[in-house]
């Protein structure tokens, strides 16, 4: 990626989009500012781009001052022949659809060598824009499930991050740290190690590690047989097991099962396992073009109309005013 002391190293670039993440971008800046002080150069630095204009809007509403407008990457003043990595940072909570100029230019980049490294949701823009064509790829778990429905040419995996020579994804927020951390040990380990230290970094995460979400947090510390049950239930979303049989599966009777869920999950099985597969069908109908019926059977519903009564009963509105509602937002 970059040689070490006494070397030339290649120039980064940080494309920020409104509504970026400010743990994302400190988690890429700090660690290459720390990397350029270590190994004594003061001339590459790190360039901040925007999309459009001089500034950018964080998700915290607050403001970034950047270097130049990414349309200037055309140019040899902003050295692209020396951009050697560019990251884009934009929101975690929310897709984003690159313009046709953005689209372009990006395209142009990484035609001439540079990586292309997706942050958080940004995954879903490079897919639409054909950077990640049958090369493996992440997102933020929160839509890594509608990511990999709409997007079928892309090796969708439940890491960290994934990485080749020439496009990058990675889940975002404190992932991103370990990302970076892991960019600049392939060439300066030391280095890493020391920078890692520096930020209080016990222990470094390799990108193979399934991304953290709320329920496995939460299981740490559960009964073995509760947690089988759980990690069950999320593998069998589209074909539904029965209580009895997922009981079995854990080497309990299904009075034990029911009440692990009662003491632990405040629920019984049977709608923790329902509110898993509404929580599925929020996704892939907020997030994917997919149709109702497609979503029913992808979610294991046996009809479209069951589909919707249940999750009238659990969000109190059905998918297709839920996606209606989507729609008029985005064009207002």
């Amino acid at each position: 990626m970059f040689d070490c002391v006494g070397q030339s190293k290649a120039r980064y670039g940080i494309l920020l989009l409104d509504g970026f993440s400010m743990l994302t971008l400190g988690a890429v800046l700090e660690p290459l500012t720390l990397l350029d002080t270590k190994t004594g150069d003061n001339e590459s630095g790190t360039l901040l781009f925007s999309a459009k204009g001089s500034r950018c809007q964080s998700s915290s509403n607050r403001f970034i001052v950047c270097d130049a407008q990414i349309d200037e990457l055309s140019g040899q003043a902003c050295g692209l022949n020396g951009l050697e990595t560019l990251f884009i940072c934009g929101p975690s909570d929310r897709i984003i659809d690159f313009d046709p100029c953005l689209a372009n230019i990006l395209r142009r980049v990484h035609r001439m060598g540079t990586r292309i490294v997706g942050l958080g949701g940004i995954g879903w823009s490079l897919a639409d824009i054909g950077l990640l064509s049958n090369v493996p790829a992440t997102v933020h778990w929160s839509t890594l499930q509608a990511f990999a429905e709409e997007n079928p040419f892309v090796e969708v995996e439940d890491k960290l991050f994934t990485s080749s020579s020439k496009v990058a994804t990675c889940g975002g927020e404190a992932a991103t740290l370990d990302f970076i951390l892991d960019i600049i040990a392939e060439n300066c380990p030391q280095t890493a190690r020391e920078i890692a230290s520096e930020l209080l970094v016990s222990v470094r995460r390799d990108g193979a590690t399934p991304q953290p979400k709320i329920h496995i947090a939460a299981l740490r510390n559960y009964p073995e047989p509760l947690c089988k049950a759980i990690s069950t239930i999320a593998e069998c979303v589209d074909e539904p097991v029965t209580i009895p049989e997922l009981a079995s599966q854990c080497g309990i009777s299904t009075r034990k099962l029911e009440r692990l869920f009662r003491n632990y999950m405040r629920t019984t099985p049977m709608k923790y396992y329902m509110q898993v597969r509404l929580e599925k069908v929020h996704q892939l109908a907020t997030y994917t073009s997919l149709s109702l019926r497609e979503i029913s059977v992808t979610a294991g519903f046996s009809s479209t109309a069951t589909m919707n009564r249940r999750f009238r009963e659990f969000y109190g509105f059905t998918p297709c005013a839920m996606r209606l509602r989507l729609d008029y937002l985005n064009k207002n």
